[in-house]
């Protein structure tokens, strides 16, 4: 049986799925979240949950706003 994701705490987690400070890495494993100015490949990655040119980056004032809006105004609610 072919497990498709992590395995943590006897439960199976999909790829990227973030877990307190750790994520479920592509090579199913749980890593640490990685800190600003860290190499990443996807957002998930980093403590900010933002990679931008394969580093982890602080979010800009803009993004910051931009992302409260789609919290609030999300369609599943």
């Amino acid at each position: 049986n072919e497990i498709n994701g992590c395995q943590f705490d006897e439960k199976c987690f999909a790829i990227g799925t973030i877990l307190e400070n750790q994520f479920c890495s592509t090579d199913k494993t749980i890593k640490s979240l990685k800190p600003n100015k860290e190499p990443c490949d996807d957002h998930y990655e980093c403590l900010t949950e933002l990679c931008t040119k394969n580093k982890c980056s602080n979010p800009s004032f803009i993004s910051k706003i931009s992302n409260l809006f789609k919290v609030l105004f999300r369609k599943d609610w």
